[in-house]
């Protein structure tokens, strides 16, 4: 590389894994490989990788070729536009960088940058791994405090269908008084209409599966950030069909509840993988 390098790799939450690469310009040819190398390791976060060179007083090879075929480059200049000024440092110096990065080899260079990056990787992975440990129990217990509030809504659904009961009964007898005839059938499809949209029991039911399925997601060594998403919108929707289907205030309650702690999940998992 002909100086001393230093990369530092910084990475923070989201959806993709979206990578931003910043190095002098002799190294924007390896950008895709580092990419790509990065990409094995991280599937998911945004991904800030900083390459810093420390000068030393001596020059590479690769600068003084650099230099030398800049400096004849200007003398031809000069040569074809017939400029007597002298050439001088600040001239090279300001040009020479471009002839420095034409002259990189691009295998070569990689060979060479490629044990830097994995280092900076390891030790990075390193703190993501402690880090996800508390997360995955930061998780487990919030899905808890789910499984909790459903089946607290369960308990109170069951307190109060003799009152749902009641309210059918009232709703079918107003019927009656404002036709004056009700066949038998008719009745009874008043009673299946009304109790079906009242009772919330499939939905208690997919509630219980997605938390077996998060579970299982969490003990999952493969990446499963994406699916822990599309899960967390299967509760959203089940939460939201009890809260339009029990129209009582302590359900409500608990409903907002559940939906607080399913956006503490949501922001939490932007962080899994």
């Amino acid at each position: 590389l002909g100086q001393p390098v230093r990369v530092e790799i910084k990475s923070v939450n989201h959806r993709y894994c979206d990578i931003n690469f910043k190095a002098p310009l002799r190294y924007a040819m390896l950008e895709f490989s580092v990419q790509q190398c990065i990409k094995k390791v991280i599937a998911r976060g945004h991904v800030d990788v900083f390459v810093f060179e420390d000068k030393v007083p001596q020059l590479s090879q690769t600068e003084v070729r650099a230099f030398k075929l800049y400096h004849q480059y200007l003398q031809g200049v000069q040569k074809e536009l017939g400029l007597t000024d002298p050439i001088k440092l600040d001239h090279l110096l300001g040009g020479a960088h471009a002839w420095t990065y034409t002259e990189q080899d691009t295998k070569t260079m990689w060979s060479d940058f490629e044990s830097i990056i994995k280092s900076a990787l390891q030790d990075l992975n390193g703190m993501r791994e402690v880090e996800g440990k508390q997360l995955k129990q930061y998780l487990k217990n919030d899905f808890i405090i789910i499984d909790k509030t459903s089946k607290d809504i369960s308990g109170m659904y069951k307190q109060f269908q003799n009152e749902l009961e009641i309210k059918i009964k009232e709703r079918i007898s107003d019927r009656i008084q404002e036709f004056k005839e009700l066949d038998s059938q008719r009745l009874h499809s008043e009673v299946i209409y009304y109790l079906d949209k009242m009772d919330i029991a499939e939905e208690l039911g997919r509630i219980e599966s997605h938390l077996k399925r998060a579970a299982e997601f969490l003990e999952n060594p493969e990446p499963m950030g994406r699916k822990i998403d599309f899960l967390l919108q299967e509760f959203q929707r089940e939460f939201n069909t009890i809260g339009s289907k029990c129209a009582h205030v302590q359900i409500s309650h608990l409903v907002v509840e559940a939906k607080s702690t399913l956006e503490k999940i949501r922001e939490q998992a932007m962080n899994v993988e």
